[in-house]
């Protein structure tokens, strides 16, 4: 399940009072993909999600971690930069000088 177009959505609000009365409402909408905002006293309490919509969601956030540790040139170097461009590229032609076309 993908979040694509859902991340901006916002999640519909119920209150405590609504999920204790319609308990059995919630995970067939969950399951459909609806988020809700449980709110108390009007102040937002609780995100629910469903199970998929929840993996997608972790999912997401670990590619864009990938994908700002690329751009940060950091993955797989446990922090440490990994080697500069120019110097791979000088080291590479040095090894091997007859691929130089």
């Amino acid at each position: 399940m993908t979040l694509a177009g859902t991340i901006t959505a916002k999640p519909e609000i119920g209150g405590t009072a609504h999920a204790r009365s319609h308990p059995g409402e919630l995970p067939n909408e969950l399951a459909k993909g609806r988020a809700y905002e449980v709110v108390n006293d009007s102040k937002p309490a609780a995100i629910i999600l469903g199970v998929e919509r929840y993996s997608a969601l972790l999912e997401q956030m670990e590619d864009i971690e990938d994908g700002l540790a690329v751009l940060e040139g950091k993955l797989g170097s446990k922090g440490e930069s990994l080697l500069d461009w120019e110097e791979s590229k000088a080291e590479f032609w040095a090894l091997h000088p007859e691929a130089d076309v």
